[in-house]
Formats: structure tokens, C-alpha cells, sequence
């Protein structure tokens, strides 16, 4: 039997032994919580080469890991005195919706069996009394 690339010991005709030729690799463990292996493999599937490569921390033009002063700040951003605009308002403790896409909510007092129904410029609470389904058809809300 011939041995092949990587491969030591043969050829080998009757009895014998065939041995993995060693690579430039190090035994171990490679890579950390800050640090990634860049591997090099050959045509066999060995590792050839390993290098560990830092994860660059992210600042304004590199993207990366944060650092823990970073995460800090950033986990902190929305606090119980946050401020929301837009469709809603208010602070993060105390959020009210005040818009739904842009038009404004017009809600009176509320009763059961209300719902929002768009005028053309404003959603408002309304009671359901009749549905226009198309020409002449109507469904008429009756309460049990």
C-alpha cells in the first residue's frame, strides 16, 4: 500500500505502520472572548496554520465589540425619563399612543363597544350602528 500526501511509512507490502506527518500547528486551544483563530487548511484538511486575531473594539468607524464602558452607556439610553415623539409620547414608564401614522387619535370617552374609525383627518372613537358593504347592501349593528 502507498501512502499519499501527508502520509508517512509505505509503501507497505505485507505489515507495517502509517503515520500522519505533523503540521506546524500547535496543540491547544486557540481563540478567547477578544480573540478569533484564522485557520489555514490544506488540500488533506489539516490545519496548517493558525494565527489569533483580535476583535477590533468598535469606535466611530470600525464596527467590533464594546468595551464594558461602552455597553454601559448604551444600556442605559432608555431610562425611566426617556422621551418618545412621533405617533407616540411621553416617557418610557408612562408611554401614551397619540397618533396612528400620522393622524392624530380624537378619543372622547370611551364605552364598550367603541371603535376607531378614520374621518379624513383624525381617528375617532365611535359606536358601530351601520356598515356600507357596496351599492345598497347595509349591515345594521344590533346589540343583545
Amino acid at each position: 500500500m502507498a501512502t499519499g500526501t501527508g502520509l508517512s511509512g509505505g509503501p507497505i507490502t505485507t505489515t507495517g505502520t502509517i503515520s500522519l506527518a505533523n503540521t506546524t500547528v500547535s496543540a491547544g486551544s486557540y481563540g478567547t472572548s477578544t480573540r478569533v483563530p484564522a485557520l489555514t487548511v490544506d488540500a488533506q484538511g489539516r490545519l496548517t496554520a493558525v494565527t489569533n486575531l483580535a476583535i477590533p473594539s468598535v469606535n466611530t468607524s470600525t464596527t467590533g465589540l464594546l468595551t464594558n464602558t461602552d455597553w454601559n452607556t448604551f444600556n442605559t439610553k432608555l431610562g425611566a425619563t426617556s422621551t418618545f415623539a412621533g405617533d407616540v409620547s411621553g416617557v418610557y414608564t408612562a408611554t401614551s399612543v397619540d397618533k396612528l401614522r400620522g393622524a392624530a387619535l380624537s378619543i372622547t370617552s370611551l364605552t364598550s363597544g367603541n371603535f376607531l374609525k378614520y374621518n379624513g383627518t383624525n381617528w375617532i372613537n365611535t359606536i358601530f350602528s351601520f356598515l356600507k358593504m357596496g351599492t345598497d347592501v347595509y349591515i345594521t349593528w344590533v346589540s343583545f
